[in-house]
């Protein structure tokens, strides 16, 4: 069986997806950085690619390769998620600054948020209230309600989740480059080199919103 070496460090066949490498190389630098809930993402994305990719191999040696390192991963998985849930659990709450340099890659978004764009004119704005609007229905149907507001004044754009999470972009959604139609980064954005902006993740306890509130 014709074999290559990927990010994982064992050995593949060639029914394994590619872009596995790609996806642990981008999980292990998030950790690295303490972007901790990217690199549990990154990390799941991962591990379900080696445990689609086992499956149709049939060498033992390789199989057992690849499943240790996606205990490894998944190790590596539930203790980021660990330290996430502890901090969150703190009176003063969870803390996630992530800084996006000019250029760098590892920073997409989910793919049904859709890139809005600036409301410069009428025609702009309409163009943005369709797209939203895409984005609210397609939510919907995961049981997701999305609302949108808009302020005149100069400030960090902000999205807001009932559960206490809460994500200030700097540039908001905008902050990709543009990217060829014919390479991966065009549909996969965690390969799109990015422009800088600042994110900021944040997740506020019960007892600091009530320290807050008094």
């Amino acid at each position: 069986m014709a074999s290559a070496k990927n990010g994982t460090g064992a050995a593949r066949s060639e029914t394994l997806d590619p872009t596995v490498g790609q996806i642990l190389v981008l999980a292990v630098q998030a950790e690295k950085d303490k972007r901790y809930i990217a690199a549990v993402n990154f990390y799941t994305e991962g591990i379900q690619i080696l445990v689609d990719g086992i499956k149709g191999i049939s060498d033992p040696v390789v199989r057992n390769q690849l499943k240790a390192k996606a205990e490894e991963y998944i190790a590596r998985a539930e203790h980021l998620k660990k330290i996430v849930e502890d901090e969150k659990k703190k009176n003063e709450g969870y803390h996630e600054q992530i800084i996006i340099e000019e250029d760098a890659v590892g920073f997409g978004l989910e793919k049904r948020f859709s890139k809005p764009q600036e409301i410069r004119n009428r025609r702009a704005g309409k163009n943005q209230l369709t797209r939203l609007d895409d984005i609210r229905i397609g939510l919907l149907e995961r049981k997701i309600n999305l609302f949108v507001e808009y302020c005149d004044t100069p400030h960090d754009r902000e999205i807001r989740f009932n559960n206490g999470w809460l994500i200030k972009i700097g540039r908001g959604l905008d902050y990709f480059k543009r990217a060829d139609s014919n390479r991966i980064e065009f549909l996969e954005l965690d390969f799109r080199p990015c422009l800088a902006t600042t994110i900021d993740i944040v997740f506020s306890s019960a007892k600091c919103k009530a320290k807050r509130l008094k």
